[in-house]
Formats: structure tokens, sequence, C-alpha cells
């Protein structure tokens, strides 16, 4: 179960599988990480943080802000940097990694109209999408 108040929508392109691990695509949003944190807790899964910015400082920024967190929550997670918040780029890297659900907010640099949507159609993962 999700924590109260989290309103989400599960994106599934193709019926698979969930694999090992959540992802989280740290966009700077806490409740994505807390989130994903609580959701790979409950599938014994191992948890992945990508923060996505369309700058690398952004994006080092995000990387610190996540570490901090997971620090804070005593939560153990691989943190990385994707190369562009672009959602095609964004979703080709988190694949890479294999089979899992990716975690994400309609929030961030996914706010913009119809971001979020792409990166649903470009994952052939499931998305569970937070509002």
């Amino acid at each position: 179960t999700l924590a109260r108040g989290v309103c989400a929508t599960l994106v599934m392109q193709r019926e698979g599988q969930l694999g090992d691990r959540v992802v989280a695509v740290h966009t700077g949003s806490d409740r994505v990480l807390a989130t994903a944190a609580e959701v790979a807790r409950g599938l014994g899964a191992r948890l992945q943080v990508v923060a996505a910015a369309d700058d690398e400082a952004a994006a080092l920024g995000l990387e610190g802000a996540a570490k901090r967190w997971l620090d804070e929550h005593h939560v153990a997670a691989e943190v990385t940097r994707a190369p562009s918040a672009d959602p095609v780029g964004l979703a080709r890297h988190i694949q890479r990694g294999g089979l899992g659900l990716v975690v994400a907010a309609t929030a961030g640099s996914l706010a913009p109209a119809g971001v979020a949507e792409t990166l649903a159609e470009a994952l052939e993962l499931p998305l569970l999408l937070l509002r």
C-alpha cells in the first residue's frame, strides 16, 4: 500500500514481470523517493535512484539531495545521473538496467505537458506515475 494521500496511476505498455528493482526518477520530489523506497521494501526489491535534470549542474544537485534524503531515512540505494531529462533518453537509460518498476511524478522536469506521457510510452517497463 502507498502512503496516505498518494495518488498514483500504474501504466504498463505490455504485460511483464516487475523484476528485482524499483527505479525512482528523481526530479526534485521527495515523495518519489519515499514512495519508491516503500514499494521496494514491500517487494523485497533493490532501489535505484536516477537523478534527471536538463543540465549537469542541476543533475548533480538532485543527486546530492537524493543521497542526503536516503541517508536521513536510512534507505540503501544506488544513485545515478541520467544523461538528460529528455523522456526518450531517460527511458533508454533506465531500461539498460534491466527489468523493474519505475516510479516518477508529474512534477519537476516531467511537469510540462506531455513529458510524463512520452516517458510512459517510451518505457517498456511498468511506470507508477505519482500525481
